[in-house]
């Protein structure tokens, strides 16, 4: 079994460039560096996105953060290791990926034989 993670950069370029212009400003924001790290690490656990764990676990790991506080990331409502503000925002962002998750499965329909392009505006 090839265990080499996915190059979404190659197999998806656009959407990855998309992806880091997001990341980009949601790095500019309140949160922090290590406290969105965090968030976007329970994110990826929720997706089951391999290649976004990886990533972000190891940001923590040269960021400081204790592997003990990231092995219970998926418990960290039962976790004292957590402080006020993470789970705040861990909490925001449950439930925000999860919405998004459950109107994306509702809405969910078979791929185009064509895929659809946007027109420039």
């Amino acid at each position: 079994m090839d265990t080499a993670p996915l190059d979404y950069a190659a197999h998806a370029p656009r959407a990855f460039q998309q992806l880091a212009q997001l990341s980009a400003q949601l790095h500019k924001g309140p949160l922090g560096p290590q406290l969105l790290e965090l968030v976007s690490l329970r994110v990826s656990q929720l997706n089951a996105c391999v290649f976004c764990l990886d990533m972000h676990a190891e940001a923590l790991r040269r960021s400081g953060v204790a592997q003990r506080k990231l092995d219970t990331v998926a418990a960290w409502r039962e976790s004292p290791l957590f402080d006020a503000r993470e789970v705040s925002e861990l909490s925001f962002a449950v439930a925000a990926i999860r919405a998004w998750n459950m109107l994306n499965v509702g809405l969910r329909r078979p791929l185009p034989e064509t895929p659809y392009v946007a027109e420039a505006a």
